[in-house]
């Protein structure tokens, strides 16, 4: 018999060692001789495999991962469970829509027996219970103990008895959960989480999030959770929401709690919104959250009385460990009004914004927005930079950033703004709305002015704008020719008087992120010009920084001649 033989078209080469059983295979001739041959041929495949396993076992010992100990190798797997979920399935293609299960990290089991004992053996693993069936979270549950779980699904729009049996299998080991994460259609969501529970003593992390339906809220009955979460530090609900005299806003740990509504949703049961987000009760809520750090509301603030006497602010109630504030409303009135009730820490950033297209009434609404200003006391760091953003279409959408730390001003976006208020305004108010806020903001301390947009701005309209900021040096723009009349409005005094007032007084650099039309001639010719005028009225430019290298050096040279310092990029000086 030969040494190699040929199947499938591949050469398959045998040792000498099992050339002799093969042969006495192939002497089978009688139906007794065959059957002893399949029982020889079955105990050698065995032990083949035996020995296989045993070449492979210690194979994978002499590799870099099989050489780590046990503990280490766990390490890594638990890395594998947050980037790659057990899914509860996914759409095999686009044209079919059965669904497939989708593993996840549990196919680290399937790599070899070392893998599977280590990963089997390993309670923090499997304390992500995969909510694939009841079966599965009973077993997970059985491996994890007695740590506490941590249950995470997603059932997308679509749902099935056997997901709903796996998420109440999961939802019944609430007393051993330190994680709910949940999203689900609202009957879904509803049925599973308004089991009756008794108590949730290690439960930290809730998110819950309505999936399927954009235009209605969710609003879960009272009885719902409404138990006592001693260790509860971050709430998060997405188009659901928990009344806000429920218990499970009272955790003395609650640091985080963020309330997401789609725009233009409704609230379910024909609910009012003066019942289900009274003022008062979410001011109960902030008074109580003593560890509170972040506060995220997004079309979800109470309403504002329709009667303006019931508008009044009668309580103000102190937020001492509150970091970030951040609302976003339809109306600017709602932010402004929640955020007139509360007297925040100086260190707090605060974000306000509007989605509405129509220009906020902000007569009504000033008082309110100031109060993170006027608030701050006398002894904390002032506000030193004011952004202010003019992006321009059918309306004006506008955002005023102010900071109070020390930074390089073409890099602002990198840094948290201590307040922020953005809205949208029609074209023929926004002038008026941007001097009424820079007339009413404590600008006193202003020294840096960073300005996007603004095209249509007049010489009359800088001077009447910013005439309170006398401390300004430095103001940072696009272009030389990006903020209207700005450079003539710097050439000329506030007032006909030979000695009136200039605007910014103190201003010592002009930064602009590109040189713009710098390059032409007509400009070239008139830019200097303009400084010269101011440095006639005897409040002279000092520098120019211009992070943009690409101009000419005859450019540079006639510009050099009117400032004294020009700084063409942030690592080269002239």
């Amino acid at each position: 018999m030969p040494n190699e033989t040929k199947a499938s078209g591949t050469d398959i080469s045998y040792t000498t060692l099992a050339l002799p059983k093969l042969s006495a295979l192939d002497r089978a001739k009688t139906s007794d001789d065959r059957k002893k041959a399949v029982e020889v041929a079955n105990q050698e495949l065995e032990e083949l495999r035996r020995v296989t396993s045993a070449f492979q076992a210690r194979r994978n010992h002499l590799v870099p991962i099989g050489r780590l100990p046990p503990e280490m190798i766990a390490h890594v797997f638990s890395f594998a469970v947050l980037v790659d979920p057990v899914l509860l399935g996914i759409p095999v293609s686009p044209v079919r829509k059965m669904k497939q299960l989708v593993l996840g990290w549990i196919k680290v089991t399937h790599v070899c027996k070392h893998w599977r004992q280590i990963a089997l053996s390993n309670p923090t693993l499997w304390a992500h219970l995969p909510c694939l069936s009841r079966e599965w979270c009973k077993e997970a549950m059985a491996r994890a103990r007695p740590l506490p779980f941590i249950i995470q699904a997603d059932t997308g729009s679509t749902w099935s008895p056997r997901i709903k049996a796996a998420l109440s299998k999961a939802f019944s080991a609430l007393s051993n959960t330190r994680v709910l994460d949940l999203t689900a259609i609202p009957q879904v969501l509803m049925s599973v989480i308004g089991t009756p529970i008794s108590a949730a003593p290690e439960l930290q992390v809730v998110r819950l999030s309505v999936a399927g339906e954009r235009n209605l809220v969710s609003v879960f009955p009272q009885d719902v959770m409404d138990i006592s979460l001693p260790r509860l530090s971050s709430l998060e609900l997405i188009n659901c929401h928990f009344q806000w005299s429920s218990s499970i806003y009272r955790s003395e740990l609650l640091a985080h709690l963020e309330i997401r509504f789609f725009e233009g949703s409704q609230l379910s049961g024909d609910l009012a919104e003066s019942q289900v987000f009274p003022m008062e009760q979410l001011l109960d809520v902030l008074q109580t959250a003593s560890a509170l750090r972040t506060l995220i509301l997004v079309n979800a603030c109470p309403p504002v009385p329709q009667a303006s006497e019931a508008a009044s602010v009668s309580r103000l109630i102190s937020v001492p460990r509150l970091s970030s504030l951040k609302t976003t409303s339809f109306s600017l009135l709602a932010g402004a009004y929640l955020l007139a009730h509360l007297r925040l820490p100086a260190e707090a950033s605060v974000l306000l914004r509007s989605t509405s297209p129509r220009s906020p009434r902000l007569p009504q609404v000033l008082p309110w927005l100031m109060t993170p200003c006027i608030s701050r006391e006398p002894d904390v760091r002032p506000i030193t930079t004011l952004g202010i953003s003019l992006t321009t279409g059918p309306s004006v959408h506008i955002v005023f950033t102010m900071y109070d730390v020390d930074m390089d001003p073409f890099s602002a976006n990198a840094h948290t703004p201590r307040y922020e208020v953005a809205f949208t305004s029609s074209l023929h108010e926004c002038q008026e709305q941007m001097t009424l806020l820079c007339t009413t903001l404590p600008v006193h301390s202003v020294e840096t002015l960073i300005l996007v947009g603004s095209h249509f701005a007049t010489v009359s309209w800088w001077h009447r704008t910013f005439e309170n900021m006398k401390n300004v040096r430095t103001v940072v723009q696009d272009s030389p020719r990006s903020a209207g009349q700005f450079i003539p409005a710097l050439m000329v005094r506030m007032s006909s008087a030979p000695d009136g007032p200039v605007i910014f007084p103190r201003l010592e650099m002009l930064a602009y992120r590109s040189a713009g039309n710098l390059g032409s001639f007509a400009t070239i010719e008139e830019f200097p010009a303009d400084l010269r005028r101011r440095e006639r009225l005897g409040y002279p430019i000092k520098k120019l920084h211009i992070a943009d290298p690409r101009v000419d050096r005859v450019v540079r040279d006639e510009l050099a001649k009117v400032v004294p310092q020009v700084v063409w990029r942030r690592s080269r000086t002239r």
